[in-house]
């Protein structure tokens, strides 16, 4: 019996953590900004780490949350 190896691609989420400003997230989506040269940072160190080939495409995504009426109250909370 012959076992093939095959490596899988892996997938790697990286949460920045913080709530971002919508021109810097619409920078972000025109491939300019502070948040485009955070992500090539993160991408280098993770090239740096051997996390990533550094013949790998970069792909972003950029999604956006459902705001739920939780999520309005804790806004509110922020303020004060």
């Amino acid at each position: 019996m012959e076992t093939v190896l095959t490596k899988e691609p892996q997938v790697v989420v990286v949460d920045i953590g913080e709530r971002q400003m919508p021109d810097e997230v619409q920078r972000l989506r025109n491939g300019q900004g502070k948040l485009l040269d955070h992500v090539e940072r993160i991408i280098a160190d993770l090239v740096a780490a051997g996390a990533v080939e550094s013949t790998a495409q970069p792909v972003v995504f950029v999604v956006r949350e459902h705001s739920s009426p939780d999520d309005e109250d804790d806004e509110d909370d922020d303020d004060n």
